[in-house]
């Protein structure tokens, strides 16, 4: 006689994921209107001017969040934002630490094309170091051989 075996309840979780650029008038009624029905709200922002990425950061510090990694979302013709030496769109695989200072996430489609990508913390930064799996870009072989510094855009965010 073979004996049933029962299946643990698994509950479903619903995420959300905002794509946002230059929302500073909806983000925050578009978040409150959704914590009812999703267990997770994931806000990308694609390079707001105004006080879109603020809003996200106050309502998730608000919500108790103790983890807000810093993302960066870019087109192909803005990985020169985040790269002196951007890489190639081709190259890229999920994981990939870039400049010791990102690792791509992958791909959306918004309209277009983003690259998504999470700052390391100095932790993870100092344990690549020490492990000596640190990658760098070098720059394109016209002479200059030194390795590149990765620039970033200014952030638009007040820390109180």
């Amino acid at each position: 006689m073979k004996t049933k075996r029962s299946r643990p309840k698994l509950t479903p979780t619903i995420s959300l994921c905002v794509i946002a650029r230059d929302e500073e008038r909806f983000i925050g009624d578009c978040i409150d209107s959704a914590k009812p029905f999703v267990q997770e709200i994931v806000v990308l922002d694609t390079g707001s001017q105004d006080r879109t990425r603020e809003i996200a950061i106050r309502i998730a510090r608000e919500s108790g969040n103790d983890y807000l990694p810093e993302l960066e979302a870019v087109a192909s013709d803005e990985l020169g934002t985040l790269f002196a030496y951007p890489p190639s769109v081709t190259g890229l695989s999920v994981g990939k630490v870039i400049n010791n200072t990102f690792r791509f996430l992958g791909s959306v489609r918004s309209g277009e094309v983003f690259y998504v990508f999470a700052r390391l913390d100095p932790y993870e930064q100092a344990e690549l170091k020490e492990k000596g799996t640190a990658t760098f870009q070098v720059a394109p072989r016209s002479g200059n051989t030194k390795q590149a510094e990765s620039k970033t855009r200014p952030r638009r965010v007040a820390h109180p």
